[in-house]
């Protein structure tokens, strides 16, 4: 069992499936993921003896016990039930910024969390033609843009039961889904995952439009839907965007999540991206976070980095064929020659160019300062970029089911 919730051994373990492959495999003991495709995580030992060993633990510089994560060694291998999470969160962050970047352009639709199943049960040969009859459906139902996930498969139903009593017996909060207790196997099952999932394919959508009634759209022959709930605020967009990432159908080169009508690539342009450095402060009192080195007994020894941030890149999102609405700043600033970009920033007050000069401050190599005077003098926001090529970076921390990563 690794599921350990507030603990700094193992992070909660979530699976993302890796891919969907032709049946080439008979006999009892053949394994359900061979068949109809294998999962992120799905190997029953992690690929090397350091994998989710702590390596590091993030802690308020005000107070040890505000807030805090932990850091842990990874190995880069999609079948490793304890890094292939990295994956996930990916996956996530992607579609959380497309979303977002799609409610700048179209703020009045409304985004609905859709689950949907094919009529005939018998699978798909792989992950596009999997995603062509979700993309039939879809349109046959009315949606006008989708964020598709498909998961091929199901917690089993007397799992589900011995799960509920698991959670309710341990009080773990409802956040912790069937999924992450299956991937922990909690009910120490054995054989990693398979005695907890059966072979049902689905699919999850964010969809926006007027839908189609689920009553008539059966009578079609295509399948059923339901609508789940609807997307109200980023939080819930971040949790549910994660949780179906963790165990959606993935096939090597291919897209594991897709989009469909207004939100798709066709009809919805980025660019003009922004780099900005955040810091990353304690939930709450608000003061910067330390990095120390630690190992799996929670034992401190040494600053790693005494002021960690994070890099964020945004981009402006607009109608495909339409002109965008970009700020000076960041027009001026995609007009510099590619070679200059490391040595030349735009202001995004005044428009003036950035130089870029040597910097000790807060950890940092360089900085860029706006040549107007006045401007440095009249805004502390702006006028100082700080080159991320030399800061300390690290991930957003997002603890689901309350849980340190």
């Amino acid at each position: 069992m690794r599921l350990d919730l507030g603990l700094k051994t193992v992070p909660v373990s979530l699976l993302l499936y890796q891919a969907i492959v032709p049946s080439n495999f008979s006999g009892d003991n053949v394994s359900i993921f061979s068949q109809h495709g294998r999962v992120f995580g799905s190997a029953k030992t992690p690929s090397t003896e350091t994998c989710g060993k702590v390596r590091a633990k993030v802690i308020c510089q005000e107070e040890y016990n505000h807030d805090y994560y932990y850091k842990h060694e990874r190995c880069n291998e999609p079948d490793c039930p304890i890094c292939y999470s990295k994956f996930a969160h990916k996956l996530a962050d992607r579609v959380v910024a497309r979303v977002l970047g799609y409610t700048t352009v179209y703020p009045k639709d409304a985004i609905d969390h859709v689950v949907l199943w094919p009529h005939v049960l018998t699978g798909y040969r792989n992950l596009q033609e999997a995603y062509v009859d979700a993309h039939r459906m879809l349109s046959k139902m009315g949606s006008v843009s989708s964020v598709v996930w498909y998961h091929p498969y199901r917690i089993r139903g007397d799992i589900k039961k011995r799960l509920r009593r698991y959670r309710n017996k341990h009080n773990l909060p409802q956040s912790v889904g069937f999924w992450v207790m299956a991937h922990d196997d909690v009910l120490n099952l054995g054989a990693g995952m398979e005695p907890y999932v059966e072979y049902g394919p689905h699919f999850h959508a964010l969809s926006t439009g007027y839908l189609m009634d689920a009553g008539d759209y059966s009578t079609l022959g295509l399948g059923g839907y339901k609508k789940v709930r609807r997307i109200v605020d980023l939080y819930e967009l971040e949790r549910v965007s994660y949780y179906l990432s963790t165990h959606a159908c993935w096939e090597h080169g291919r897209q594991s999540v897709r989009y469909y009508g207004k939100i798709s690539t066709s009809k919805l342009a980025k660019g003009y991206p922004r780099e900005t450095i955040e810091d990353v402060v304690c939930k709450v009192c608000g003061k910067p976070m330390v990095e120390y080195y630690c190992d799996d007994a929670d034992v401190l020894s040494g600053v790693a980095h005494d002021h960690v941030t994070r890099r964020v890149i945004s981009y402006l999102y607009w109608k495909r064929g339409m002109k965008p609405k970009v700020p000076v700043y960041q027009e001026l600033q995609a007009k510099l020659p590619i070679g200059n970009e490391a040595d030349t920033r735009i202001c995004a007050d005044c428009g003036l160019v950035m130089h870029k000069q040597e910097c000790f401050d807060r950890g940092y190599k360089y900085r860029y300062v706006c040549a107007n005077e006045n401007c440095c003098k009249a805004s502390e926001s702006s006028p100082v970029w700080y080159d991320v090529r030399d800061c300390v970076t690290t991930p957003p921390h997002r603890p689901l089911g309350g849980s340190k990563r």
